[in-house]
């Protein structure tokens, strides 16, 4: 892992030695201890780090005393846990006293010098904890445990550069067509925009959101017959122009839902809950081994 220094204070920074590999670490979304260890087996299985997100509705509903455990005895130098879409800096402090590694705060809907402040505020009080921040600019679209994209506000090479000389942010989510959820559109991703903004901030790790591929097979069995996402190969280009962290959580919630919901259908006389949250976790270690694979690269 790469070092950063801030006011005397070394932070190790993953996504740093990432950028230079022009490769990325995975940040999957959990809820529930079933959904912990499917991320951390995968990421065992693989030998590689992976980033634990969680968003605020995720967080009320663990709980502060799991997630210090998780904090305390599962995280580390190769499990990251991170605050996912941080809205305020009340939410960043409670994820910093909790023991979370890195938060998010997303300030993308305010305006621009709202935004900067906020960050700014955010970064000063996590560098003095050794803990890094990831900021975002541009509007991803969709919408995810109550964070709303607008959508089509595609990030600005120009004002990226601006904002993260203004911020100080480690990391910064950036908009090129990804959106939240499994309604994707085309898929395509502004590569263009991308290649720009990574040569205005080439030291700054980019963080690319909504990156679930939305696998048909789950699309099918949930009758989601609209639903899009990221092909493969976009993601592994994303990470060859300087995305070092790729965002997936709606593929984990098809593969748990599908198979729950084949399981069920079944007709089944087993009422042992234990039997059906192997069945979805087994799902899932196998989804994320695949997806792990994609973005790192392996």
């Amino acid at each position: 892992m790469a070092d950063s220094c801030y006011n005397g204070l070394m932070i190790k920074n993953p996504l740093l030695a990432a950028l230079k590999g022009k490769t990325a670490i995975p940040a999957f979304n959990f809820y529930n201890l079933e959904s912990l260890r499917a991320i951390i087996s995968a990421a065992d299985a693989a030998r590689r780090p992976v980033i634990l997100a969680a968003t605020e509705s995720a967080m009320a509903y663990m709980g502060d005393d799991f997630l210090s455990w998780v904090a305390a005895r599962i995280c580390g130098a190769s499990r990251i846990l991170h605050l996912d879409h941080g809205r305020s800096f009340e939410s960043c402090k409670r994820a910093i006293t909790l023991g979370f590694q890195s938060v998010m705060i997303d300030g993308a809907a305010l305006p621009w010098n709202e935004n900067v402040r906020l960050t700014r505020r955010v970064v000063e009080y996590a560098h003095k904890h050794g803990v890094l921040v990831e900021a975002e600019l541009g509007a991803i679209g969709g919408a995810k445990d109550g964070v709303d994209g607008k959508g089509g506000e595609f990030t600005d090479p120009a004002k990226a550069k601006k904002f993260v000389e203004s911020t100080g942010c480690d990391w910064l989510a950036v908009a090129i067509g990804t959106t939240h959820g499994a309604y994707k559109g085309s898929g395509k991703l502004r590569m263009d925009i991308l290649e720009k903004i990574h040569e205005a901030v080439p030291k700054t790790p980019l963080v690319l959101h909504g990156a679930s591929q939305i696998p048909p097979k789950y699309a099918r069995a949930l009758g989601l017959a609209k639903a899009a996402g990221i092909p493969a190969a976009e993601i592994r280009r994303a990470t060859k122009l300087g995305v070092a962290k790729v965002n997936i959580d709606s593929d984990a919630r098809l593969a748990w839902t599908a198979t729950m919901k084949q399981a069920f259908a079944q007709g089944s006389e087993n009422f042992d809950p234990r039997h059906y949250l192997a069945l979805a976790s087994s799902e899932m270690i196998r989804l994320y081994k695949e997806e792990i694979k994609i973005i790192c690269g392996a």
